[in-house]
């Protein structure tokens, strides 16, 4: 398995979302620009705080997507004995790459659960090794493979 496909895969999900987030950022600006030259009252007021509250919300989501970029430039493809950051896990259960929490994606035709070792399943398997076992709300993981 191409480990650096998935880590390039997952950084290019990041860089979307944080595309994204920037366009509507862009977008609630020019929202706020013309909501200025519109007539004054409490419907002006109240209009100006909504695209405020929902500019402060994605600048937040921004800071967090910035945070998983940094975060995502940090994996490397090397393969690991033990996991930890950027660990492609094979289990009995399902296939989890350790790094960006982005959920389920396809790669090469499998689902992978791409989660942070912060997450209380990421603590569980952190420092675990191939043949390790593992019970996570009443499922047993059985470690096949760790690269």
């Amino acid at each position: 398995m191409d480990k650096a496909e998935l880590i390039d895969i997952c950084k290019g999900h990041v860089q979307d979302q944080l595309r994204e987030v920037k366009e509507q950022l862009s977008d609630l600006k020019t929202s706020l620009e013309s909501e200025s030259k519109s007539t004054a009252g409490d419907k002006h007021d109240t209009g100006r705080a909504m695209i405020h509250l929902e500019m402060e919300k994605l600048g937040k989501q921004e800071q967090n997507l910035q945070k998983l970029l940094v975060l995502s430039g940090k994996i490397t493809a090397s393969k690991q004995s033990s996991i930890g950051l950027g660990s492609l896990v094979s289990t009995n259960k399902a296939l989890f790459f350790f790094g960006v929490p982005l959920g389920k994606i396809n790669w090469k035709e499998q689902d992978v659960l791409c989660i942070s070792l912060a997450s209380p399943l990421g603590k569980l398997f952190l420092s675990k090794k191939k043949g390790d076992s593992l019970n996570f709300q009443g499922t047993n993981y059985e470690i096949l493979d760790v690269i």
